[in-house]
Formats: C-alpha cells, sequence, structure tokens
C-alpha cells in the first residue's frame, strides 16, 4: 500500500518530468514576519549611545529578516536598563516580535541586586553590534582629575541613580581605593549630565560611552575641557591608551576582583537580545540576519555617517560572554555587594 510520503515525492517528480514548475516549499519564518513590526526597546532615554545604535539597527534589520517586518523604537528607561531587561524577560511578546538592545552592565546589576526574577543567560543573546566602553571623566578645572587627585581631594561626581553603574563604581573606588567622591544622584540622561558639568553643578560623570564621547562630546576633549579618569572595561581602550582600566586603580588583591568584575561587564558590549521562550527557528533567523546587516555596505556606510564604530560578535559568542559573567563566584558578588553601598 502506497504511504502519503511516498505518494507526495512521486507527484512531485511526475511534475517535473512533464517540465511542470514544483511549488516551492514554505518558509514558515518569512511567513510569520510578513507585514509585522519588531518593537525594539531601549532601556534609557531618546539621544544616547543605546538609542542611536538602537535607531541604526532599526533602520536596516528588517532586509535580512526572512519576511522583512519593519521595526519601531520604544524608549523604556528606568534603573540603569533593570527597567527595560525585566519586561524583555517576563512581560514581552516571546513569539520574535519584540527585542532590546541591552547594557552589559545590567547583568552585574541583576546579579548584585539578588533579582530572581531575571536569568541573564536565559535570554537569547542575538549579537553584539559593537564594544561598549565608558568612561569617568572630570571637567579639567575640578579639584581632581585623576584618580591619585581624588585620594586627596572631593570631586563631585553625577549620576543617574545610587544603582547606576556610575554610582556603583564611585562608591567601590572610595571603598577600595581611598577616593574621595561625592556622587549626586538624579540625573536623567546624558542629556541633563552634560548641562549640569556645563553649569558646574557637579564636576565629573562616571560612565560616557565612547561612541558619544567621540561625538557629541568630542569638542570638549579635543579642547582640553574635560581629563579622563578610568575606563569601565576589561581591558585599557585601544584608542586611548593612557587612560587605565578600573581594575588598575587598587593593587590590593582583595580590591581587584571586584573592581574587574565592575569592569568585565561590558565584554558583552551593546548587545541585542530576545526574551526566553522564542521559537528556535526565530531565534536562528534573528542571529543570522544580525550578522548579515553587520556586514552590509549600506549599513557600514550609515554607521560611519554616524560616527559609530561597528564592532560587531556573534550571538553565539555574546552568549558565551553573558554565562562567564553569570558565573562570577558568589564570594565575589558578595563583596562588591558591600563595597558598593551607598554611604549614610
Amino acid at each position: 500500500m502506497m504511504t502519503k510520503t511516498l505518494r507526495r515525492l512521486l507527484s512531485a517528480g511526475m511534475i517535473a518530468a512533464c517540465g511542470l514548475p514544483v511549488p516551492a516549499m514554505a518558509d514558515p519564518v518569512a511567513d510569520f514576519y510578513k507585514g509585522r513590526t519588531v518593537k525594539m526597546i531601549v532601556g534609557f532615554s531618546p539621544g544616547g549611545g543605546m538609542d542611536l545604535y538602537a535607531r541604526l539597527a532599526a533602520e536596516h534589520w528588517g532586509r535580512f529578516i526572512p519576511g522583512n517586518p519593519s521595526f519601531i523604537v520604544q524608549n523604556m528607561p528606568g534603573g540603569g536598563s533593570v527597567k527595560a531587561t525585566r519586561h524583555l524577560f517576563s512581560a514581552s511578546n516571546k513569539d520574535g516580535t519584540e527585542v532590546a538592545i541591552m547594557l552589559p552592565y545590567v547583568i552585574a546589576s541583576i546579579m548584585l541586586r539578588d533579582d530572581k526574577t531575571v536569568r541573564p543567560a536565559e535570554f537569547n543573546w542575538l549579537g553584539q553590534i559593537s564594544w561598549h566602553v565608558a568612561f569617568a571623566f572630570a571637567r579639567s578645572d575640578a579639584p581632581a582629575t585623576t584618580v591619585a587627585e581624588a585620594r586627596q581631594k572631593q570631586v563631585i561626581l553625577g549620576a543617574t541613580s545610587a544603582r547606576s553603574i556610575s554610582a556603583t563604581v564611585s562608591y567601590a573606588l572610595n571603598s577600595l581605593a581611598g577616593t574621595k567622591i561625592k556622587v549626586v544622584n538624579g540625573y536623567r540622561g546624558t542629556s541633563k549630565l552634560a548641562l549640569a558639568l556645563e553649569k558646574g553643578e557637579i564636576q565629573a560623570a562616571g560612565a560616557v560611552s565612547w561612541a558619544l564621547l567621540n561625538t557629541r562630546l568630542r569638542p570638549w576633549l579635543d579642547e582640553g575641557r574635560i581629563k579622563l579618569m578610568w575606563v569601565l572595561s576589561p581591558k585599557r581602550f585601544p584608542h586611548l591608551p593612557n587612560v587605565p582600566a578600573v581594575h588598575e586603580l587598587s593593587n590590593d588583591p582583595n580590591a581587584k576582583p571586584v573592581l574587574e568584575f565592575l569592569g568585565n561587564g561590558p565584554a558583552a558590549g551593546r548587545s541585542f537580545a530576545a526574551p526566553p521562550g522564542v521559537p528556535a527557528d526565530r531565534v536562528a533567523a534573528l542571529r543570522s540576519s544580525f550578522m548579515a546587516m553587520v556586514k552590509d555596505p549600506k549599513f557600514l556606510a550609515a554607521a560611519k555617517k554616524r560616527k559609530v564604530d561597528i564592532v560587531p560578535k556573534s550571538g553565539a559568542e555574546v552568549q558565551k560572554i553573558v554565562a562567564e559573567v553569570v558565573a562570577t563566584p558568589a564570594d565575589v558578588v558578595e563583596r562588591t555587594r558591600q563595597a558598593i553601598k551607598v554611604p549614610k
């Protein structure tokens, strides 16, 4: 008795033999995305470095995804992107129509909060669009413009919140490296910090991205109006090799692992993620389309026009980096938690 599968194969063979076209197999991913819109979430206000990369990707990514969906950007600031991270993990659509550009520090932030509502290693990491390095700098007329000087004189640093990477690293340096950094929290976004620096309300900023420093704030650097104090990165930044990485700022063997933990987060770069639970074929399509986009001449020309670096990694590479950060020993995480306590 002829099976259904055999009948289908024979029918296709007979059609081909007669010179008739064989119907193309349907692409379920293309069928799903055709006519749809993908929401891209940014955990910060418009105008910053993360927003810049998100909007660049949103303009081009859909060309490489089967079905060619459109993209919209939704800004969801709060908690140094923790709000957006929680949304993506728990409240987002799990069908491949929501992605987010993630701040690498958020992984350490979730761990330090002991936040059980988010498990970073369970995100579907799609790829890194660029490295993420951020600099602390002080106005050139500040009482202290280096860490060595900040051990002797107070410098006032602005931050978005006590949980932000700017604040936590400053608290850690005060605890572990003997600095006298006074953190003033509550500045909502880079533009507010820049205005406060211009007015002299604050004297320093703690985590300004290279993307922003190399574009909007480049005149400040070139004119000598600011002095770079440290870089939040696992190693020194090749474009500015004289700026020490944060883990270099203490020789105490007990302090170094804490500062390395805070500085190693950026290894994941500016990466895009989809929530857990997205069907595997759509995750594979998002990953492959992302890598196609970051090699595309039209996309690269648009990035060059915006003066932003494209330093990509695959989704699999990012997934591995995140797993390594999550595997940080519990005692290092606890020591970091103690070092970054907000002073009373």
